[in-house]
């Protein structure tokens, strides 16, 4: 009785840990967001696309590149381990020697390709680059604490501290299970990099740095006030948003689809996916260079290229949880879709605001602030609904 009663307990404790240290990261994510946002609303008043893309593209896909490549792996294989804590904290420290490689590289790659224009236009870029690949290496200093607060479900930083103080001190060599595991999943994030960067690196490539700064406006919670400049000329910011709005179901039920699939998913099956990779990375890569540079559909193009890539994806993720469950569960793609009642309040939400757009304009202060109004009515309307 005493050993179920502690089991019991044992449960409680870890709901109550992982509700409270959601509640931590809702709360941390919403005021990075939000302070996010505000700058973002600042900067886009003051510079142009094309600075704005080498800002958001080129210099966020250095530092993503350092992070993802130097981390990813033995953070999904860590944070799960149940493994002794020491053991943990041992192969905590491998990202951070290993950002170490992986910083000096990618400068170098990112100093060695910077054009003479580019530096005379950009007078600044040079310095940025190293910037930010330092700040990237700092970050990973602190893994290792991240890693085990995350392990221990520890969310408050003293705890982490003091638990860290304790565990430094003792010796246990790496354990070579989890280090295989972690080395495996380090090789798979090479190519899931690929897949998740490969918006950035495309239009890096193939686009216009005018293009650029389009893109990234719309991916960095575009605001609906900055002005003309990010709706005329040679990006369309609106009609691209419109085209992103489509797309985020798709990341939707990726992250959700693909998330199970790295949860539950032994060595064995994280390597086949690491060879199913390689042919999603042609995919996302073929269809860019037919949308982007055959069909010249600009930054719009890049967008449908990521939904080709995810819709590979989520056809992978959905066939392995497939059979992963077998027929204990009764699954259908249907089940996917909102009810019926929500989807027609979708469809006439977007009559009513596309109408709006086209004959109420969107130039002017005025013009905005009744298009806006259209839009908070139609959403009272649709949340009413659904």
């Amino acid at each position: 009785m005493d050993s179920k009663e502690k089991v019991k307990k044992d449960d409680k404790n870890l709901l109550s840990a992982t509700a409270k240290g959601a509640s931590y990261l809702i709360l941390l994510q919403f005021i990075s967001r939000m302070l996010t946002f505000s700058l973002n609303q600042i900067v886009l008043r003051y510079v142009s696309k094309a600075t704005f893309g080498i800002a958001s593209v080129n210099l966020e896909l250095l530092a993503s590149t350092i992070l993802f490549i130097s981390r990813e792996g033995f953070r999904s294989a860590l944070i799960r381990s149940s493994k002794n804590p020491q053991s943990i904290l041992n192969l905590a420290y491998i990202p951070t020697f290993f950002g170490l490689v992986t910083t000096f590289l990618t400068c170098a790659y990112y100093l060695w390709t910077i054009s003479e224009d580019e530096a005379v236009r950009f007078p600044y870029y040079r310095m940025s680059v190293l910037l930010y690949g330092l700040a990237s290496f700092l970050e990973l200093t602190v893994e290792p604490l991240f890693i085990l607060a995350l392990n221990r479900l520890y969310f408050q930083l003293r705890k982490v501290r003091d638990t860290f103080k304790i565990y430094i001190y003792r010796k246990y060599w790496f354990d070579k299970p989890l280090l295989h595991l972690g080395i495996t999943m380090t090789k798979q994030s090479f190519l899931k990099h690929v897949l998740t960067e490969g918006d950035k690196m495309l239009i890096s490539v193939l686009s216009s740095i005018q293009d650029r700064g389009v893109y990234a406006f719309v991916v960095n919670y575009v605001d609906l006030l900055v002005g003309k400049k990010w709706s005329l000329g040679e990006g369309d910011a609106p009609g691209v948003l419109s085209m992103y709005c489509i797309y985020v179901p798709f990341m939707g039920i990726n992250g959700i689809t693909e998330g199970f699939v790295q949860a539950v998913a032994n060595k064995r099956d994280l390597t086949r996916l690491s060879y199913f990779m390689l042919l999603f990375s042609a995919c996302f890569m073929l269809s860019g260079f037919i949308f982007m540079h055959l069909l010249q559909l600009g930054a719009n193009g890049l967008i449908m290229a990521n939904m080709v890539n995810l819709g590979i994806r989520i056809t992978y993720s959905w066939y392995y949880i497939r059979n992963y469950l077998g027929k204990h569960v009764t699954l259908s793609v249907r089940q996917w879709l909102p009810h019926t009642v929500t989807l027609s309040s979708f469809v006439l939400a977007w009559f009513v605001t596309y109408w709006s757009k086209v004959h109420l304009g969107w130039y002017t202060l005025k013009q905005k602030l009744m298009h806006i109004s259209v839009g908070a009515i139609c959403f009272l309307f649709v949340s009413l609904i659904t």
